[in-house]
């Protein structure tokens, strides 16, 4: 007995005099030019509230290391540039946090001090009625439950057409004229139960957790964004590790489902890929209380650097929507409608990054589908409505940033879009309660377009306070064999 206290002393007394191991990350990223995404060879990166900082390699890159775990303000800075200041950096234990930033360029003023309170920095170019938010913000906004297109929702002139959908009108427009673009990829919706004719659905599709960073323009965006009228939201996706292999399962009320990430071609590349799955439909089936809806996505992103100017990205958001409803539990919601709907979409592209002196072009090359199959049925031998619709793009996309002095640059380049749709709708003859019948409907459609545009952009920054935007698009539509020609101005 003696022997077992002296041993637990001991131990006690270990436990005492060893000191805490306090869990701690790492910050690693790089620091470009907000225009030209030129390497700002030696910028300063300070996590405010501490000592801690770093200062940007030949290649642009920094590092930190031993960080507290915890969310933390990090500001950037570099001589002849704005300071950016990247707020809610949320920093693992024994997890490298990737924090990338652009900086905009400013003029060295040495007359007077300025300053200013903030950390909500105007985007370039873009500077009317845009938002940009980060992955955190999106993450932990109420209501949103990590979904970009209900954060969207409760921005000023923006709402939704209903409760239950992310069908969104801006400033009073329809939802098919908001544009969705991930890493320069246009994406037709990011919503899972797409509506078709629309960019809205009933829950979003992206994994929050790979969005680094996302714009918000509900006008005033420039020559850039062809046949969108409403608004265009830009989304980058973050890159994977290009250190360590990571892995992470999450369960949340949305689903359930796991990522991994982690470099390739020792360190010239790196990937991302996740997936989920909903399990409501799991629980009402084992309960037997109902029918519920069921989704999932597989989504992912891989990048490749060619060299120090050229850079390879590879993307896919695949997304599965399906609900089922039986004759039985038809009856028992009160109705004799049973059947199912299902619907798949995936979005795939390649994009190819070039940097050039004072400037960089995005080339990328994109496939899009959906397809939806319907089947409702108002008996066991009367159908009542019988949908087997296919909608499909093939997208070229170039755009081209070009810097010609201090306070102008130039934006310009061309799109094509060939559209592929087979519809085939059969509506079955119905009698409603007044004895009235509507007779069958059959439609089997299959129509092939071709669309084209070339445009450009100019910006002059007339002073700090006043910015100048002109620029022209010109598109041809083969449907209507015409060609449109549309001007566009803004001041700010």
């Amino acid at each position: 007995m003696k022997l077992f206290k002296k041993a637990l002393t001991m131990v006690v007394l270990i436990a005492i005099t060893l000191p805490a191991q306090t869990p701690t990350g790492s910050l690693k990223g790089v620091v470009t030019d907000s225009k030209t995404k030129e390497l700002l060879i030696g910028a300063n990166v300070k996590v405010q509230g501490s000592v801690l900082g770093a200062s940007a390699n030949m290649n642009g890159e920094f590092e930190i290391k031993k960080i507290p775990v915890g969310s933390y303000v990090v500001t950037f800075s570099y001589i002849g540039y704005q300071t950016v200041t990247k707020t809610d950096v949320i920093v693992r234990s024994d997890r490298i946090t990737v924090l990338n930033a652009e900086l905009p360029e400013k003029e060295i003023q040495s007359k007077e001090v300025v300053v200013t309170g903030g950390y909500f920095n105007n985007v370039e170019v873009k500077s009317l009625s845009t938002v940009g938010f980060n992955q955190e913000e999106i993450r932990r906004a109420p209501g949103a439950a990590g979904d970009i297109s209900r954060m969207i929702a409760i921005l000023p002139g923006v709402s939704q057409v209903a409760d239950n959908t992310n069908d969104l009108m801006v400033r009073g427009g329809s939802p098919f004229e908001n544009g969705f673009f991930v890493d320069n990829i246009q994406i037709p919706n990011i919503n899972h139960f797409p509506v078709q004719g629309a960019s809205g659905g009933a829950i979003g599709i992206l994994n929050v957790g790979f969005i680094e960073e996302a714009k918000f323009n509900a006008g005033g965006f420039n020559s850039t964004f062809g046949n969108r009228l409403s608004s265009v939201t830009e989304i980058k996706f973050r890159e994977g590790n290009r250190e360590i292999f990571y892995s992470q399962l999450d369960f949340n009320l949305g689903g359930f489902g796991g990522s991994i990430e982690g470099p390739f071609a020792n360190g010239k590349g790196s990937y991302l890929l996740s997936a989920k799955r909903s399990y409501l439909d799991l629980i009402v089936g084992a309960i037997g209380t109902g029918a519920a809806p069921r989704y999932g996505d597989i989504q992912g992103k891989v990048v490749f650097d060619i060299d120090q100017n050229n850079r390879l990205t590879l993307l896919n958001i695949f997304g599965n929507s399906v609900y089922k409803i039986d004759l039985k539990q038809s009856n028992e919601n009160g109705s004799n409608l049973f059947g199912s709907t299902e619907a798949n979409q995936n979005s795939v592209g390649i994009n190819w990054r070039w940097l050039w002196k004072n400037g960089f072009s995005n080339t990328s090359v994109s496939y899009s589908f959906l397809k939806t199959d319907n089947k409702w049925n108002q008996s066991e031998s009367i159908i009542r409505k019988e949908e087997n619709n296919f909608e499909g793009a093939v997208r070229f996309r170039n755009t081209n940033f070009l810097k010609l002095s201090k306070s102008s640059d130039l934006e310009f380049g061309f799109d094509l879009e060939s559209e592929i749709t087979d519809y085939k709708i059969y509506f079955g003859s119905y009698t409603n309660r007044l004895g009235l019948t509507t007779d069958e409907i059959k439609i089997n459609n299959k129509l092939n377009s071709l669309r084209s545009g070339i445009y450009f952009n100019y910006s002059w920054n007339i002073s700090e306070k006043f910015n100048a935007n002109w620029g022209v698009r010109g598109d041809y539509y083969n449907l209507s064999q015409q060609f449109n020609f549309s001007p566009r101005i803004s001041l700010s």
